[in-house]
């Protein structure tokens, strides 16, 4: 889904890629209604972990977006998911279309991002992030749910 008409980054405000998202995300729905049978499929939805000094963690999606939207709508609490090698994706990015000169590349760190390995993340070590705001942001990621936008923006609780 690259390209004019295609990509929601592409041409910002233009209605066509939203509404191929959203019928991607409707027929994966129904199909994920008869059940969810990844390992089957080999299709698992990979992550990025971020891992606490004291073990807790969050796993943030990497791919699978539509199907994890679509589970999390029909009651799913727990899945199987994938932590992949750097050198997987690496591999999977490489295949990616773009227009830019920059190498597409992950590293081993940003695939389990370590509260204690703090001082040696990227915009930190390079002085772009202070270490109390990476840390901030890191610690939002457990702290917070989404519910707090729901209170903002002042809409009924159960929404």
């Amino acid at each position: 889904m690259y390209g004019p008409r295609a990509n929601v980054w592409y041409e910002p405000g233009d209605p066509s890629p939203l509404r191929l998202e959203w019928e991607k995300t409707r027929r994966l729905f129904n199909k994920l209604r008869g059940g969810y049978h990844p390992l089957r499929a080999a299709q698992l939805p990979t992550v990025t972990l971020l891992v606490r000094r004291n073990g807790e963690y969050r796993a943030m999606r990497y791919n699978g977006q539509h199907r994890l939207a679509a589970l999390s709508h029909l009651g799913r609490k727990r899945l199987t998911v994938l932590v992949p090698s750097a050198r997987a994706l690496n591999a999977e990015l490489a295949s990616w279309p773009s227009r830019s000169s920059l190498p597409k590349l992950v590293h081993d760190g940003e695939i389990v991002v370590r509260e204690t390995e703090v001082n040696a993340w990227p915009y930190v070590k390079r002085g772009l992030c202070a270490r109390e705001q990476a840390l901030e942001i890191f610690h939002a990621f457990f702290d917070l749910n989404g519910r707090e936008r729901i209170q903002a923006l002042e809409l009924a609780p159960d929404y």
